[in-house]
């Protein structure tokens, strides 16, 4: 029982959490030397994310070192102030890895591996320890090994059996999704990238499997990108992932949808062949009409994407025709990021460049003080010689409208950019 006045003792802030804001009972450290609850930074890094919440670095490596001296003094101020309610939990016991092994060699070879991937699914969402353990007794290779031979499966097994074949392929692609992170670009080379079956599984899952697998399937295929590889789909295939991948931005419900499908998105146009396909899709409505309502990252990657898509003659055009994306462009610019307005105005230079009526549509919209107001600030030189040309199109464009309107006697009222 917590003795009478306990509660009014104010927990120190070296002690609480910078996540959870609670005291810590399990500190643990990562290298930009920022100090968490185990339990809050697991589940921090367990979303996905890569960098400190504190500061906002990116991580050079997932790990956590226990803070054992901070720990002990959380134990000494507990005690000193009665906090008899308050436990601080040990650390996690170490693994074994020859049992991991063992679960791993299970997945291979058991008729049925549903139970020993559910077994191993748990085991990953215990953390970055227990996902390097799984990595380094072989399971990304089982999991692969899995997952190529589903197809076959599924042809030779009863509508009972093909069930549990489906179910188990798509528990092995959350695994291998989970431990995307912590491979290293070699073991992703010789695992995910060895042969065309990999790649017509991970299709089928983005078209045809349920909303989890088409996310954990968009992320593996982006881990792959991210490693300098190249995953290429059939002529079949490609437009039917990118058009389920233009559904998935559409899951208002289901943010992890609309982010993995933003970062393949993204990774996948950086290959000048895809980005036809992308327009083709449709995708370019949802980016455009997504943006005011998308999170500083997200935003930045579909920005990113529509930047690349315009350098391609149907991808301006696609942007250009979109009723609403000068309009969206200007009440965007200045309040995303620097990042994100240095994509706009390259989407814009872009647009400008491949047609005389983007010009009077960006001017139409209002983008001229935007553009004026980007010249006082500090840029990126490329981004500053941009926006110097979009602004003497406009003015030339303004001018000629002008001596046309003169030569009618029309009556222009006088141009005040600011």
């Amino acid at each position: 029982m917590t003795p009478p006045g306990a509660e009014k003792v104010v927990v120190p802030m070296l002690y609480r959490c910078p996540i959870s804001l609670e005291l810590m009972k399990d500190p643990v450290t990562l290298c930009t030397g920022q100090t968490y609850d185990r339990a809050s930074i697991e589940q921090w890094l367990e979303a996905g994310n890569t960098t400190c919440p504190a500061t906002m670095q990116q991580l050079e490596t997932l790990d956590i070192v226990p803070n054992h001296t901070l720990r002990r003094l959380i134990e000494e101020w507990c005690a000193k102030h009665s906090f008899s309610l308050v436990r601080v939990s040990p650390p996690k016991p170490f693994l074994d890895p020859k049992a991991v092994a063992t679960l791993v060699q299970e997945v291979s070879r058991a008729v049925d591996p549903l139970p020993a991937l559910q077994k191993v699914r748990n085991l990953v969402r215990d953390g970055e320890r227990s996902r390097r353990c799984v990595r380094d007794c072989g399971g990304v290779p089982a999991l692969v090994s899995l997952l190529s031979n589903q197809e076959n499966q599924e042809d030779q097994e009863t509508v009972s059996g093909s069930v549990s074949s489906t179910m188990a392929a798509e528990e092995a692609l959350a695994i291998l999704a989970a431990l995307a992170p912590v491979c290293d670009n070699e073991l992703i080379q010789n695992s995910l990238v060895s042969g065309s079956e990999v790649a017509t599984s991970l299709a089928l899952f983005i078209c045809t499997g349920s909303l989890d697998a088409k996310v954990n399937a968009a992320r593996i295929v982006a881990a792959i990108l991210e490693a300098d590889c190249e995953i290429q789909f059939s002529k079949e295939e490609g437009p039917k992932v990118f058009e389920s991948l233009g559904k998935m931005l559409r899951e208002d419900l289901y943010p992890k949808a609309i982010k993995a499908s933003l970062k393949v998105l993204l990774d996948l146009c950086k290959f000048e062949w895809n980005r036809d396909l992308v327009v083709a899709a449709g995708i370019t409505a949802p980016l455009i009409e997504l943006l005011p309502e998308l999170q500083k990252s997200n935003a930045e990657q579909a920005l990113g994407i529509l930047e690349l898509l315009s350098t391609t003659a149907r991808g301006s055009a696609a942007i250009a025709d979109h009723d609403l994306a000068m309009a969206v462009f200007v009440s965007q610019f200045h309040t995303i990021s620097i990042l994100a307005t240095e994509h706009i105005v390259s989407i814009l230079w872009s647009l400008c460049k491949a047609s005389r009526d983007s010009i009077v549509a960006a001017q139409q919209a209002g983008m001229f003080a935007p553009l004026l107001l980007l010249l006082q600030v500090d840029c990126a030189p490329r981004t500053r010689q941009k926006c110097s040309e979009l602004l003497k199109q406009m003015k030339s464009s303004w001018n000629d409208h002008a001596s046309c309107c003169a030569q009618h006697n029309f009556f222009l009222p006088p141009l005040t950019p600011l």
